[in-house]
């Protein structure tokens, strides 16, 4: 595996980012001031099968970020459906759908089932479009399971075929879910560029649900960087659209991020708060993975508190939920943070063996950000127990790591406009600047103008007084006598 060579406080930088990939982006609707799920022979009544599987499909697509297993009851009744009727794109919707929510509640392999049954009838009834939307969904199932290679390569395909359809709400999702992968493989530079163009064509789709996700994408990275205060900036921002959808989960999401920086800022009870409200949406939605994710993240809290055996007690918790849903990303996060837990127990040799398990995880996923912070724990866990050389190499990597993934400061200020608002914002400002600039040179040349003239019609006088006086004596007599009186 590439070794391309980041304190252990330090570390938690990685972990909000780490939930950026949990971030769905499927084809989500939201409503706002959303009611209780209607019931499904309501929904059903006096309706065509066509009509009752559309409907139950669309409000599975409402419902799914908000009241989950009602989202679920009304697209198996509409496979139910689909099948007594026979009508292949109603089953193969209503098993995306499906496939759907068991990715949001972290049944992986129950979702590629669905994905792959979805596939085919998609082929059979030759609709490409929808064909993509699953391929989409199953690079979400890699990126889940960590193979961030394998999701980019199905990513770039989708991304090319709705380029030559010119389908720019796909185009934004594509770049949006690639930017997301080449964040995780350490490759910033290209993440940003994926999130800019999304931003640039969202501006003219004006998609909220979009913005949020853009919003986070870009905080993630601001994060990455260590610019926390630009990274609270853009999830406050996420935070209040996310609010004014109504949308719960990305309330979640948002929530554990901002608390994720507070424990960078030593503000662990602030943090916990915050932690705590994001785990209750969580719960409420049937959220395993971002559950598990929470429990790190106040494990992380309660360490900070000086409360070592609380964290590892929810350590053990979120591992137990990771381990079940196959959730190697969340394994290897858990694995560290036990890692450090023993680290400040001083119980180094036990530390060194959790955090070799992270290690080979996140170096066969090419997870660069989080293998740099195992890197820097290895340094700590060595050098503690005598054994320099390896501290030394693990030190070198670390070192070579972080260079690779540090963005200088000119490669940042290019990246630094996440918003079509800012962007008009800067050139109002030019152009102010610009103006103000070209009346100054006005005033300027105005009064070196005038100096000049003076300087010239005083040295005008001055000959003429001269030739004057050398031409007529009496004149420079006078004028001698008067100088001199």
């Amino acid at each position: 595996m590439i070794k391309r060579p980041i304190n252990i406080n330090y570390y938690l930088k990685s972990k909000s980012i780490f939930f950026l990939w949990i971030i769905l982006f499927f084809r989500i609707g939201f409503v706002f001031g959303q009611s209780d799920a209607p019931d499904i022979n309501e929904v059903i009544k006096n309706k065509t099968p066509l009509e009752q599987i559309m409907e139950l499909n669309e409000l599975s697509r409402q419902y799914r970020n908000s009241d989950i297993e009602s989202a679920l009851n009304f697209c198996i009744k509409a496979y139910e459906i689909s099948v007594t009727s026979d009508n292949k794109t109603g089953m193969a919707i209503s098993l995306k759908n499906i496939g759907i929510i068991d990715y949001i509640i972290g049944r992986y392999d129950s979702a590629l089932v669905k994905y792959n049954k979805a596939l085919k009838l998609f082929e059979t009834i030759n609709d490409q479009s929808e064909l993509m939307k699953v391929k989409n969904n199953v690079a979400l199932i890699y990126m889940a399971q960590a193979d961030f290679l394998k999701a980019i390569n199905h990513l770039r395909e989708i991304l090319q075929f709705y380029r030559i359809n010119a389908d720019t709400t796909e185009i934004i999702r594509s770049l949006y879910n690639l930017g997301n992968c080449y964040y995780y493989t350490g490759e910033y530079l290209i993440s940003m560029e994926c999130y800019r163009e999304a931003i640039i064509l969202n501006e003219k789709m004006e998609n909220d649900q979009i913005k949020i996700d853009l919003f986070i994408g870009i905080g993630a990275l601001y994060e990455a960087q260590d610019l926390l205060e630009n990274a609270l900036v853009e999830y406050r921002t996420a935070l209040a659209l996310a609010k004014k959808m109504n949308n719960r989960s990305r309330q979640g999401v948002i929530l554990t991020n901002i608390a994720n920086v507070y424990l960078q800022q030593d503000e662990a009870n602030s943090a916990l708060e915050m932690l705590t409200t994001a785990y209750l949406i969580r719960e409420s939605l049937d959220d395993q993975k971002g559950m598990a994710y929470v429990l790190n993240l106040m494990g992380m809290a309660y360490e900070k508190l000086g409360q070592p055996d609380r964290a590892k007690e929810l350590y053990i918790s979120s591992l137990k939920i990771s381990q079940t849903l196959g959730n190697m990303r969340e394994v290897a996060t858990t694995l560290s943070f036990m890692g450090v837990n023993l680290i400040k127990e001083n119980n180094y040799h036990s530390a060194i063996e959790y955090i070799k398990t992270s290690i080979q995880i996140t170096d066969s996923a090419q997870m660069l950000h989080e293998l740099s912070e195992n890197y820097k724990l290895m340094v700590f866990s060595y050098s503690a127990i005598g054994l320099t050389d390896s501290a030394e190499w693990y030190l070198d990597s670390y070192l070579k790591l972080k260079q690779y993934l540090q963005l200088s400061p000119e490669e940042l200020n290019k990246f630094d406009i996440t918003t079509k608002a800012k962007d008009d914002l800067i050139k109002k400002e030019n152009r102010i600047l610009i103006k103000q600039g070209e009346q100054l040179l006005f005033s300027l040349s105005l009064f070196w103008a005038i100096v000049l003239t003076l300087i010239a019609g005083l040295v005008i006088f001055i000959f003429i007084l001269t030739v004057l006086l050398a031409l007529r004596p009496k004149y420079r007599k006078r004028f001698l006598l008067k100088m001199f009186k």
